[in-house]
């Protein structure tokens, strides 16, 4: 992540912040056109790794946006609540094709360019993969679990 760190650092990106090994990267950018900046970012690691890396970017007020809307801030312990992370917000045929796939064992919400998903704890087989929402709904799309996009939050906010 040093090396990772350090290449974003020659696209001109300020105050880089890593988090863990997940390729979480937060920081300051001159840069306000998302579609630009995805560009370079994208261009970069692929120079530096090899092979093409689907890449995310969020503000700190979508990030903000994202922990207020909380949707299943009333879970049991043992359920697993995860955040999807898309480059536009799905169509409506995408979104109801997804949604149909809710059952017993795991729930969907979809607001903006995010899924909300809860797999609840069962003896059933969960559905959800990041591969099944690619499929179901034509784009990227990356996950992360609740107590990680709670954690790059508060890192944006420090930095």
């Amino acid at each position: 992540m040093a090396e990772f760190k350090t290449e974003l650092e020659k696209l001109e990106l300020r105050e880089v912040k890593t988090y863990i090994q997940s390729g979480n990267i937060i920081f300051d950018a001159k840069e306000t056109d998302e579609a630009k900046l995805l560009q370079k970012i994208e261009k970069k690691l692929h120079q530096s790794l090899g092979y093409q890396v689907d890449s995310f970017l969020r503000t700190e007020a979508e990030m903000a946006a994202i922990i207020k809307l909380d949707p299943f801030k009333n879970t049991r312990e043992d359920d697993k609540v995860y955040v999807v992370f898309l480059h536009q917000p799905l169509t409506g045929e995408h979104k109801n094709k997804l949604l149909s796939y809710a059952n017993e064992h795991e729930e969907y919400i979809v607001k903006g360019r995010e899924v909300y998903i809860i797999l609840h704890k069962t003896e059933g087989k969960h559905l959800f993969t990041n591969k099944f929402l690619e499929q179901k709904t034509k784009q990227g799309a990356t996950t992360r679990n609740w107590r990680t996009v709670n954690k790059i939050y508060e890192m944006m906010q420090d930095a």
